[in-house]
């Protein structure tokens, strides 16, 4: 039986990560910011550099795009 290679995602796509602090979002603000992928950390998680706060950030609840390949336009 193979593993599974399903999780795996290529560094540098678009991705979203969901904001954890709702409390602070107004009636229009997104649930998600924008950020490319940067790695993988040793929990069980994903490195994402946010763009709206210019920081790298752990999180589990992020979206890929593997079709969009940042800065390579």
């Amino acid at each position: 039986m193979k593993p599974s290679l399903k999780h795996l995602h290529l560094f540098g796509c678009k991705c979203f990560v969901l904001r954890t602090h709702p409390e602070n979002l107004v009636k229009f603000d997104g649930k998600a910011d924008e950020g490319i992928f940067v790695g993988y950390p040793p929990t069980r998680a994903y490195k994402v550099f946010n763009l709206r706060i210019r920081v790298v950030v752990e999180s589990i609840n992020v979206s890929f795009d593997d079709k969009k390949i940042t800065g390579l336009d």
